[in-house]
């Protein structure tokens, strides 16, 4: 089965089971971020997820997209004019909103 969505509004049915559903193989699978909106929902996962927190990591949300999104994009290569991705939810996307 794939993932369940990155952000929950794009959920088709938004209801405590299908959020919890959502959640819980997002977390299975060492995902502990979630966006639900605008705001973070972050799972405690109870073991180091190294992945997560590394220079590169950091390095990948610094600069958010024109739009000012939480799913913040920007250029897979950093240049104008690349085809565009958007990064997953992270507690960096937030740290770039505040202060970025």
């Amino acid at each position: 089965h794939g993932l369940p969505p990155a952000d929950l509004v794009e959920m088709t049915h938004l209801h405590e089971p299908a959020i919890v559903n959502a959640l819980r193989t997002r977390y299975e699978r060492d995902v502990i971020y979630t966006n639900t909106g605008a705001i973070l929902l972050a799972l405690n996962p109870f073991k180091k997820l190294d992945h997560l927190y590394t220079r590169e990591m950091m390095e990948l949300y610094w600069k958010e997209d024109d739009a000012g999104g939480i799913g913040v994009s920007r250029s897979s290569s950093g240049e104008e004019g690349t085809a565009r991705k958007t990064l997953p939810p992270h507690a960096y996307a937030v740290a770039e909103r505040a202060y970025g």
